[in-house]
């Protein structure tokens, strides 16, 4: 919801996902955090940091994120390691699938989405859950409702949490980008912020069939697909009406007027020059 195009504000602990954020993406983040002590609670490294007007605009922080490379997000056990013990007590249950319980708030927690945060290979998700009638629950009219006895299945869901972990083989190396998942994901998610990234990444997608389609062998494809590949490419280049105009079946009419230069006769030597002309008004640089 957060995300709509007509919502100016989100609800939640803003700073946890800031936090978050400077560590999986250090492109945006400030440098020289002021405490770097170990065993301190993770967010006291920005303590007293200070707000800083900084000088980049939005379109900036787009263009970062619209052409982050797969080995510049940093998931990687690094970052676990540095957490003091007691952050990494339960690890296990980071990847618990189950309903978190904020008063009348449910909501579903579904890490099996972003198991790569957790050193794992990511599959192809499932449908993301949440019951409707879950959904934007309020306190109106609800004085005397007893929540525990609602809530009852979820609870149930909860006391057995260790029930759901889920677990996936260790990830090593990067995630190709030829992966199942990766193929997957493209085609369901929206890859860019900006059509300059579209554009770009686009034209590399068609380049990089038309490489598959010269090296498979002529039985790979058909001579229809090459040309919507380069119909493709000529729209991204805005050019595809130009190469695509049809040809004249003839020859435009000659202009109208005397087409022949005036043979004029000045009564001055061919080589003489009164002045430099416009050459005075040079200065070498």
């Amino acid at each position: 919801m957060a995300t709509n195009i007509d919502r100016f504000a989100i609800g939640g602990l803003a700073a946890l996902i800031v936090i978050w954020a400077w560590d999986r993406f250090p492109q945006i983040a400030p440098t020289n955090p002021p405490y770097t002590r170990p065993y301190l609670p993770y967010g006291i490294r920005w303590l007293s940091y200070g707000i800083k007007k900084g000088k980049k605009d939005v379109q900036y922080y787009r263009y970062i994120f619209d052409h982050l490379a797969r080995n510049e997000v940093p998931y990687n056990m690094e970052l676990i390691n540095i957490l003091p013990p007691i952050c990494r007590d339960g690890m296990d249950l980071w990847r618990v699938v189950v309903p978190l319980i904020y008063f009348q708030l449910c909501e579903w927690y579904q890490p099996d989405r972003v198991m790569r945060q957790f050193g794992m290979v990511q599959h192809i998700p499932r449908t993301p859950y949440q019951p409707d009638q879950l959904h934007d629950l309020t306190l109106r009219g609800k004085t005397g409702e007893d929540w525990s006895a609602m809530f009852s299945a979820m609870l149930e869901i909860w006391e057995s949490r260790r029930l759901w972990v889920l677990t996936n083989e260790p990830q090593y190396g990067l995630l190709s980008s030829n992966s199942e998942y990766m193929r997957w994901y493209v085609s369901h998610t929206r890859r860019w912020m900006t059509r300059e990234a579209a554009v770009s990444a686009l034209s590399g997608d068609v380049m990089e069939r038309l490489h598959y389609l010269s090296t498979d062998g002529q039985d790979s494809f058909t001579f229809n697909e090459l040309k919507d590949l380069s119909e493709t490419l000529l729209s991204l280049k805005n050019e595809q009406d130009r190469i695509l105009e049809l040809v004249s079946s003839s020859d435009p009419p000659v202009q109208s007027g005397n087409p022949v230069d005036p043979n004029l006769h000045i009564d001055q030597p061919h080589q003489r020059r009164e002045g430099r002309g416009l050459a005075r008004q040079r200065r070498q640089v």
